[in-house]
């Protein structure tokens, strides 16, 4: 056959296939993402199905951080540094919270006071909290100073007291993680994969 003056065959890009033999590439970037080199199935990873509401606290709490940097270093100019390398949201049931990665500047540094299941569940991978560079896999492991684990800790605290029960870490709901200081995205470690 002809379209628009060209021959189509079997090669042809106007030759139309059957749904059967096309890759549906959104159903298969969301059942697979690539994450350092490996690819990680998207079941195993943290419940990022959260509500609009979540990513508009997320963005709120965010400012405040960035805000109270900025207004805290006044001798230099803000550096890279000094900013949270990762900052996230988490929610469960009517409970929210912020988190932000533990390497930051001193004026929003906060030590973390690990809720029980979450301090099991971390010294699977070492004591917490710690990061360490794991030489035979060549990346840092971080243990208890992830976003994720500052947020998920703070929820699972409030769940407890207004309910009497923590919640199962793999029923709690996260926003993507977002570099603080410009709001690109990020990747979960291995651990928060493996933990929420």
């Amino acid at each position: 056959s002809i379209i628009f003056g060209c021959k189509v065959t079997k090669s042809s890009p106007f030759h139309f296939k059957n749904q059967r033999n096309k890759l549906n590439f959104n159903y298969f970037k969301e059942r697979l993402a690539h994450f350092n080199g490996t690819v990680v199935n998207s079941a195993n990873m943290p419940n990022t199905n959260c509500t609009s509401g979540l990513n508009r606290y997320l963005r709120r709490e965010n400012k405040k951080v960035v805000d109270t940097l900025r207004a805290a270093i006044k001798d230099r100019a803000v550096k890279e540094e000094d900013y949270p390398r990762v900052a996230i949201a988490c929610e469960y049931s009517n409970h929210q919270a912020y988190g932000h990665s533990l390497k930051c500047h001193s004026s929003i540094k906060a030590p973390v006071n690990y809720v029980q299941p979450l301090l099991q569940a971390l010294r699977v991978y070492g004591e917490p909290p710690k990061s360490e560079q794991d030489a035979t896999i060549g990346k840092t492991i971080y243990i208890g100073s992830c976003a994720e684990d500052s947020a998920a800790n703070q929820v699972m605290e409030k769940t407890q007291i207004s309910t009497g029960h923590y919640p199962r870490m793999k029923s709690l709901v996260f926003t993507k993680p977002v570099r603080a200081r410009n709001y690109q995205r990020r990747d979960f470690c291995d651990v928060c994969n493996a933990i929420f």
